[in-house]
């Protein structure tokens, strides 16, 4: 029965974080036509999930980390969100980010992506799941480059826009 009434509460609060994170700014089909032109010097970055994470109400609002360079993240299912980086070559990594002391240190996660970015390019990672238990935390997730544009597209276009997904904090450094 608590672990019950524990569910319901924390799923609210999911579905309660995941309206927050949405906003109002549409989805990838509407975005599309009023992004910002890539500064001079970057590239963009898609970042998108298409399930999972804290898509579904009893995620206990804890939604997945990824990591882009030095800096951590969050993602929610269902949802795509874009980042700006110098051109050259970046990581994007997933699964066991968080450090288990529950304060912001992050450590880079065990799947891995490495990817170049050239002057006012774009490229699509989605992050896809394995595993289907409500605690993000226990699934494992993985970063993959999709190619050709084309077909990202077609994947993203429905997806809302995450507007809170970080940086959420920084890398801690390894010794």
């Amino acid at each position: 029965m608590i672990i019950s009434l524990c569910s319901i509460n924390f799923g609210c609060a999911g579905i309660y974080l995941r309206n927050i994170e949405l906003g109002d700014e549409g989805n990838y089909s509407e975005m599309s036509k009023n992004f910002p032109v890539i500064p001079d010097g970057k590239g963009r970055v898609f970042v998108y999930m298409l399930e999972g994470g804290a898509s579904i109400a009893n995620t206990y609002g804890v939604a997945p980390l990824l990591t882009i360079d030095n800096y951590a993240y969050h993602i929610l299912g269902n949802t795509f969100f874009y980042i700006d980086l110098k051109i050259g070559t970046h990581q994007l990594t997933t699964s066991k980010i968080k450090d288990s002391t529950f304060v912001k240190k992050y450590n880079k996660g065990e799947n891995r992506i490495d990817f170049n970015l050239l002057n006012q390019e774009s490229k699509f990672i989605k992050i896809d799941m394995e595993g289907n238990t409500f605690i993000s935390n226990f699934n494992s997730y993985y970063p993959i480059l999709v190619e050709p544009e084309s077909k990202a597209k077609e994947e993203i276009n429905n997806l809302d826009f995450c507007k809170m997904f970080g940086p959420i904090g920084k890398v801690k450094e390894t010794n």
